[in-house]
Formats: C-alpha cells, structure tokens, sequence
C-alpha cells in the first residue's frame, strides 16, 4: 500500500517561528514525494 493523499492543517500555531521551520521541511518532503 502506498499513501496517495497528505493533508496538514494550518492554524494560529503556525505563525511561530519554531513551526515556520518545520512548515518548511514540510514543504520540502512534499515537493520532493510530488516529483
């Protein structure tokens, strides 16, 4: 089985700077699973 879908929910948590630097590995794993 292979996961097809990721869903991440934003909230005011995310405004942090400790979440902004995981909001951006985050965004890194999604683009490189994309390509």
């Amino acid at each position: 089985m292979k996961p097809v879908v990721g869903i991440e929910l934003d909230d005011g948590s995310h405004q942090q700077a400790k979440r902004k630097t995981r909001e951006a590995l985050v965004e890194q794993v999604f683009e490189a699973i994309d390509n």
